[in-house]
Protein backbone atom coordinates (compact mmCIF):
# COMPACT_ATOMS: atom_id res chain seq x y z
CA UNK A 1 0.00 0.00 0.00
CA UNK A 2 1.04 3.61 -0.40
CA UNK A 3 0.83 6.51 1.82
CA UNK A 4 -2.94 7.19 0.18
CA UNK A 5 -4.08 3.94 0.43
CA UNK A 6 -2.66 3.59 4.09
CA UNK A 7 -4.39 6.67 5.11
CA UNK A 8 -7.65 5.61 3.62
CA UNK A 9 -7.86 2.57 5.87
CA UNK A 10 -6.44 4.26 8.72
CA UNK A 11 -9.41 6.83 8.72
CA UNK A 12 -11.81 3.86 8.33
CA UNK A 13 -10.07 2.08 11.14
CA UNK A 14 -10.75 4.72 13.47
CA UNK A 15 -14.14 5.15 12.80
CA UNK A 16 -14.84 1.71 14.09
CA UNK A 17 -13.23 3.08 17.77
CA UNK A 18 -15.94 3.54 20.33
CA UNK A 19 -15.67 3.29 24.04
CA UNK A 20 -17.83 -0.25 23.37
CA UNK A 21 -14.36 -1.36 22.89
CA UNK A 22 -12.35 -0.14 25.61
CA UNK A 23 -15.54 -2.27 27.57
CA UNK A 24 -14.74 -5.13 25.70
CA UNK A 25 -10.93 -4.67 26.78
CA UNK A 26 -12.02 -3.96 30.43
CA UNK A 27 -14.44 -6.59 31.19
CA UNK A 28 -11.98 -9.48 32.04
CA UNK A 29 -9.42 -6.99 33.48
CA UNK A 30 -12.45 -5.78 35.53
CA UNK A 31 -13.60 -9.55 37.27
CA UNK A 32 -9.51 -10.54 37.35
CA UNK A 33 -9.11 -7.64 39.46
CA UNK A 34 -12.11 -7.94 41.42
CA UNK A 35 -10.94 -11.77 42.53
CA UNK A 36 -7.55 -10.74 42.87
CA UNK A 37 -8.59 -8.58 45.72
CA UNK A 38 -10.73 -10.83 47.36
CA UNK A 39 -7.68 -12.57 48.01
CA UNK A 40 -5.77 -10.13 49.47
CA UNK A 41 -5.92 -8.47 53.27
CA UNK A 42 -7.59 -4.58 52.71
CA UNK A 43 -8.41 -1.99 55.22
CA UNK A 44 -11.98 -1.53 55.33
CA UNK A 45 -11.97 1.89 54.51
CA UNK A 46 -10.18 1.72 51.23
CA UNK A 47 -12.37 -1.89 50.45
CA UNK A 48 -15.53 0.41 50.48
CA UNK A 49 -13.51 3.00 48.30
CA UNK A 50 -12.85 0.35 45.87
CA UNK A 51 -15.93 -1.53 45.92
CA UNK A 52 -18.12 1.89 45.15
CA UNK A 53 -16.01 2.51 42.34
CA UNK A 54 -16.41 -1.09 40.78
CA UNK A 55 -20.18 -0.34 41.64
CA UNK A 56 -20.17 2.74 39.63
CA UNK A 57 -17.76 1.45 36.68
CA UNK A 58 -20.77 -1.91 36.41
CA UNK A 59 -23.84 0.51 36.50
CA UNK A 60 -22.91 2.42 33.93
CA UNK A 61 -21.15 0.30 31.68
CA UNK A 62 -23.30 -2.79 32.30
CA UNK A 63 -20.82 -4.83 32.93
CA UNK A 64 -21.17 -8.78 32.81
CA UNK A 65 -19.61 -9.54 35.77
CA UNK A 66 -18.32 -13.24 36.17
CA UNK A 67 -16.95 -14.67 40.00
CA UNK A 68 -13.22 -15.65 39.05
CA UNK A 69 -11.11 -17.48 41.46
CA UNK A 70 -8.12 -16.36 41.96
CA UNK A 71 -5.12 -17.20 44.13
CA UNK A 72 -3.15 -14.35 45.12
CA UNK A 73 0.31 -16.51 45.79
CA UNK A 74 0.62 -17.49 42.58
CA UNK A 75 1.08 -14.11 41.03
CA UNK A 76 4.44 -12.90 40.49
CA UNK A 77 5.18 -8.80 40.00
CA UNK A 78 5.29 -10.09 36.49
CA UNK A 79 1.80 -10.43 36.79
CA UNK A 80 0.15 -8.50 39.08
CA UNK A 81 2.29 -5.44 38.02
CA UNK A 82 0.74 -5.91 34.91
CA UNK A 83 -3.24 -6.31 35.67
CA UNK A 84 -2.69 -3.09 38.36
CA UNK A 85 -1.69 -0.88 35.29
CA UNK A 86 -4.33 -2.33 32.73
CA UNK A 87 -6.90 -1.73 35.26
CA UNK A 88 -6.24 1.42 36.30
CA UNK A 89 -5.45 2.97 32.78
CA UNK A 90 -9.00 1.50 31.00
CA UNK A 91 -10.41 2.73 34.22
CA UNK A 92 -9.63 6.38 33.62
CA UNK A 93 -10.42 5.64 30.17
CA UNK A 94 -14.20 4.68 31.37
CA UNK A 95 -14.40 7.30 33.80
CA UNK A 96 -13.05 10.18 31.52
CA UNK A 97 -15.64 8.84 29.07
CA UNK A 98 -18.28 8.84 31.91
CA UNK A 99 -17.45 12.49 32.60
CA UNK A 100 -17.30 13.53 29.13
CA UNK A 101 -20.86 12.16 28.38
CA UNK A 102 -22.16 13.82 31.39
CA UNK A 103 -22.79 10.38 33.03
CA UNK A 104 -21.35 11.47 36.18
CA UNK A 105 -20.63 14.64 37.87
CA UNK A 106 -17.47 13.46 40.14
CA UNK A 107 -14.25 11.64 39.70
CA UNK A 108 -15.86 8.71 42.25
CA UNK A 109 -12.85 8.55 44.42
CA UNK A 110 -10.38 7.57 41.96
CA UNK A 111 -8.26 9.81 42.86
CA UNK A 112 -7.77 8.39 46.41
CA UNK A 113 -7.55 5.07 44.63
CA UNK A 114 -4.61 5.67 42.45
CA UNK A 115 -3.08 7.78 45.79
CA UNK A 116 -3.54 5.08 48.07
CA UNK A 117 -2.88 2.65 46.04
CA UNK A 118 -0.09 1.15 48.63
CA UNK A 119 -2.94 -0.44 50.76
CA UNK A 120 -3.38 -3.07 47.83
CA UNK A 121 0.40 -3.36 46.45
CA UNK A 122 1.48 -7.06 47.77
CA UNK A 123 5.36 -6.29 47.57
CA UNK A 124 6.36 -4.90 50.82
CA UNK A 125 9.35 -3.68 49.13
CA UNK A 126 7.21 -2.21 46.15
CA UNK A 127 5.37 -0.54 49.18
CA UNK A 128 8.73 0.89 50.27
CA UNK A 129 9.68 2.67 47.59
CA UNK A 130 6.01 4.33 46.88
CA UNK A 131 6.11 5.54 50.11
CA UNK A 132 9.05 7.52 49.09
CA UNK A 133 7.57 9.34 46.90
CA UNK A 134 4.29 9.16 47.69
CA UNK A 135 3.98 12.99 49.84
CA UNK A 136 6.39 14.66 47.24
CA UNK A 137 5.00 17.58 45.53
CA UNK A 138 5.06 15.62 42.22
CA UNK A 139 2.51 12.99 42.98
CA UNK A 140 0.50 15.55 44.63
CA UNK A 141 0.20 17.55 42.08
CA UNK A 142 -0.81 14.54 39.54
CA UNK A 143 -3.80 13.44 41.93
CA UNK A 144 -4.74 16.88 41.65
CA UNK A 145 -4.84 16.39 37.79
CA UNK A 146 -6.87 13.72 38.46
CA UNK A 147 -9.23 14.96 41.02
CA UNK A 148 -9.84 17.62 38.43
CA UNK A 149 -11.00 15.35 35.53
CA UNK A 150 -7.82 14.61 33.83
CA UNK A 151 -8.02 11.03 34.54
CA UNK A 152 -6.52 9.40 31.61
CA UNK A 153 -3.55 11.87 31.65
CA UNK A 154 -2.85 11.72 35.44
CA UNK A 155 -3.17 8.04 35.40
CA UNK A 156 -0.38 8.32 33.04
CA UNK A 157 1.26 10.83 34.28
CA UNK A 158 1.23 8.26 37.61
CA UNK A 159 2.27 5.18 35.84
CA UNK A 160 5.57 7.44 34.48
CA UNK A 161 6.48 8.82 38.31
CA UNK A 162 6.22 5.16 39.81
CA UNK A 163 8.49 3.51 36.90
CA UNK A 164 11.18 6.67 36.97
CA UNK A 165 11.40 5.55 40.64
CA UNK A 166 11.72 2.29 40.56
CA UNK A 167 14.46 2.63 38.04
CA UNK A 168 16.27 4.54 40.82
CA UNK A 169 16.82 1.66 43.02
CA UNK A 170 19.05 -1.02 41.86
CA UNK A 171 16.59 -3.62 43.63
CA UNK A 172 14.43 -3.60 40.82
CA UNK A 173 14.98 -4.72 37.36
CA UNK A 174 15.00 -0.89 35.10
CA UNK A 175 12.20 -0.63 32.62
CA UNK A 176 12.04 1.52 30.10
CA UNK A 177 9.85 4.74 29.82
CA UNK A 178 6.62 4.04 29.15
CA UNK A 179 5.78 6.10 25.67
CA UNK A 180 2.73 8.24 24.70
CA UNK A 181 3.04 6.10 21.72
CA UNK A 182 3.40 2.98 23.76
CA UNK A 183 0.17 3.95 25.42
CA UNK A 184 -2.08 4.98 22.48
CA UNK A 185 -1.13 1.59 20.42
CA UNK A 186 -2.19 -0.40 23.96
CA UNK A 187 -4.90 1.56 25.05
CA UNK A 188 -6.36 3.41 21.37
CA UNK A 189 -6.68 6.89 22.95
CA UNK A 190 -4.27 9.76 23.57
CA UNK A 191 -3.57 10.58 27.16
CA UNK A 192 -4.06 13.91 27.15
CA UNK A 193 -6.58 16.19 27.92
CA UNK A 194 -8.37 18.75 25.81
CA UNK A 195 -8.21 21.33 28.39
CA UNK A 196 -5.42 23.06 29.63
CA UNK A 197 -3.86 21.07 32.92
CA UNK A 198 -1.89 24.24 34.49
CA UNK A 199 -5.43 26.22 35.27
CA UNK A 200 -7.16 24.07 37.41
CA UNK A 201 -10.35 25.49 38.50
CA UNK A 202 -13.68 23.29 37.06
CA UNK A 203 -13.98 19.43 36.25
CA UNK A 204 -12.61 18.65 32.85
CA UNK A 205 -14.67 16.87 30.89
CA UNK A 206 -12.64 16.18 27.85
CA UNK A 207 -13.67 13.48 25.13
CA UNK A 208 -11.17 10.59 24.55
CA UNK A 209 -9.31 11.09 21.42
CA UNK A 210 -8.91 7.80 19.71
CA UNK A 211 -6.06 6.06 17.97
CA UNK A 212 -6.22 3.12 15.76
CA UNK A 213 -3.09 0.90 15.89
CA UNK A 214 -2.70 2.12 11.78
CA UNK A 215 -2.82 5.97 12.98
CA UNK A 216 -0.29 5.56 15.78
CA UNK A 217 1.72 4.19 13.31
CA UNK A 218 1.93 6.56 10.69
CA UNK A 219 1.67 9.85 13.13
CA UNK A 220 5.16 8.09 14.37
CA UNK A 221 6.56 7.96 11.02
CA UNK A 222 5.26 11.39 10.12
CA UNK A 223 6.04 13.40 13.52
CA UNK A 224 9.79 12.19 13.23
CA UNK A 225 10.10 12.51 9.75
CA UNK A 226 8.85 16.50 10.23
CA UNK A 227 10.58 16.62 13.51
CA UNK A 228 7.14 17.65 15.57
CA UNK A 229 5.55 16.23 18.20
CA UNK A 230 3.51 12.75 17.81
CA UNK A 231 -0.06 15.11 19.31
CA UNK A 232 1.18 17.29 16.66
CA UNK A 233 1.14 14.96 13.58
CA UNK A 234 -1.88 13.06 14.87
CA UNK A 235 -3.95 15.78 14.54
CA UNK A 236 -2.67 16.73 11.27
CA UNK A 237 -3.32 13.25 10.11
CA UNK A 238 -7.21 13.62 10.95
CA UNK A 239 -7.36 16.98 9.67
CA UNK A 240 -6.40 14.71 6.09
CA UNK A 241 -9.00 12.28 7.41
CA UNK A 242 -11.42 14.67 7.85
CA UNK A 243 -11.84 14.94 11.13
CA UNK A 244 -11.43 17.87 13.83
CA UNK A 245 -9.29 17.01 16.21
CA UNK A 246 -10.06 16.32 19.74
CA UNK A 247 -7.09 17.31 21.79
CA UNK A 248 -5.66 20.74 20.86
CA UNK A 249 -1.64 21.56 19.50
CA UNK A 250 0.20 23.56 21.76
CA UNK A 251 1.12 26.51 20.46
CA UNK A 252 3.91 26.42 17.15
CA UNK A 253 6.82 27.74 18.81
CA UNK A 254 9.77 26.73 16.10
CA UNK A 255 10.36 26.86 12.14
CA UNK A 256 9.60 23.29 11.93
CA UNK A 257 6.03 23.58 13.81
CA UNK A 258 5.18 26.59 11.54
CA UNK A 259 6.13 24.68 8.09
CA UNK A 260 4.25 21.50 9.29
CA UNK A 261 1.27 23.70 10.23
CA UNK A 262 0.89 25.14 6.53
CA UNK A 263 1.77 22.02 4.62
CA UNK A 264 -0.53 20.61 2.16
CA UNK A 265 -2.54 17.62 2.02
CA UNK A 266 -0.21 16.48 -0.74
CA UNK A 267 3.16 17.45 1.30
CA UNK A 268 1.99 15.30 3.91
CA UNK A 269 1.53 12.19 1.54
CA UNK A 270 4.69 12.79 -0.08
CA UNK A 271 6.81 12.88 3.40
CA UNK A 272 5.17 10.10 4.57
CA UNK A 273 5.72 7.69 0.99
CA UNK A 274 9.71 8.73 1.97
CA UNK A 275 9.83 7.41 4.44
CA UNK A 276 8.34 4.42 4.06
CA UNK A 277 9.83 3.53 0.22
CA UNK A 278 13.05 4.87 1.86
CA UNK A 279 14.57 3.57 5.43
CA UNK A 280 17.54 5.83 5.20
CA UNK A 281 15.39 8.74 5.37
CA UNK A 282 15.30 10.27 7.87
CA UNK A 283 19.18 9.61 8.64
CA UNK A 284 20.15 7.58 11.44
CA UNK A 285 22.55 10.19 12.63
CA UNK A 286 19.08 12.14 12.76
CA UNK A 287 17.86 10.15 14.57
CA UNK A 288 17.63 9.79 18.85
CA UNK A 289 17.81 6.15 19.72
CA UNK A 290 14.43 5.90 20.89
CA UNK A 291 12.98 7.49 17.94
CA UNK A 292 15.07 4.87 15.77
CA UNK A 293 13.19 1.90 17.44
CA UNK A 294 9.78 3.63 17.19
CA UNK A 295 10.29 3.97 13.34
CA UNK A 296 11.86 1.28 12.50
CA UNK A 297 8.71 -0.74 14.23
CA UNK A 298 5.99 1.79 12.18
CA UNK A 299 7.85 0.96 9.29
CA UNK A 300 7.40 -2.75 9.95
CA UNK A 301 3.67 -2.49 10.92
CA UNK A 302 2.96 -0.19 7.90
CA UNK A 303 4.21 -2.15 5.04
CA UNK A 304 2.68 -5.66 6.89
CA UNK A 305 -0.73 -4.21 6.11
CA UNK A 306 -2.99 -6.24 4.44
CA UNK A 307 -6.62 -6.36 4.34
CA UNK A 308 -6.52 -7.47 8.03
CA UNK A 309 -8.13 -4.95 10.91
CA UNK A 310 -5.68 -3.99 12.97
CA UNK A 311 -7.55 -2.51 15.94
Amino acid sequence: MNASELVSKSSSELTTLSIGFIIERFTPIYNEFRGYLEGIRIKQSYKNLIDGFLHFLSVTYDLNKETMLVNVGNYSTSEWGPLYWSFLHLSSILLQHALAEKMVNDVRGFPAIIYNIDEILPCSMCQQHYYNIKDSSEIRQIIKTIAFGHVVQGTFYFHGMITENMNKSDRFETKPAFLTTQFCELYHCFPTSMQDTRSLSTIARSPIDWQSTLHVHLSVILGIASQVSFLRASNRLKRLYGFEPTVANPRAINPQEYAFEKSSDEMILSILNKCLENDEYPRDDELSDTNRVLITRARKVLREQTSANLI
